[in-house]
């Protein structure tokens, strides 16, 4: 979820959005591995899935455009 969340960040709004969310995910996956509670073979496969079904459902960030309209 973590890098999920990081990618979804990263391609809606920009690198400069994304990467201290990136830094977060980085650090939560290593203290699962420190605390003993993932192996890094799995978390570097849910990174992997994270990031990639995000990358492909995300679009970036256009911005709204409201008009009004008159019939």
């Amino acid at each position: 979820m973590s890098f999920s969340s990081a990618e979804f960040i990263s391609k809606r709004y920009g690198w400069e959005y994304g990467l201290p969310v990136y830094a977060v995910a980085i650090f939560i996956s290593s203290s699962r591995i420190e605390a003993d509670q993932h192996y890094p073979i799995d978390v570097i496969g849910g990174a992997a899935i994270g990031i990639v079904s995000s990358y492909l459902v995300t679009r970036p960030y256009k911005g709204w455009n409201i008009q009004p309209e008159v019939a």
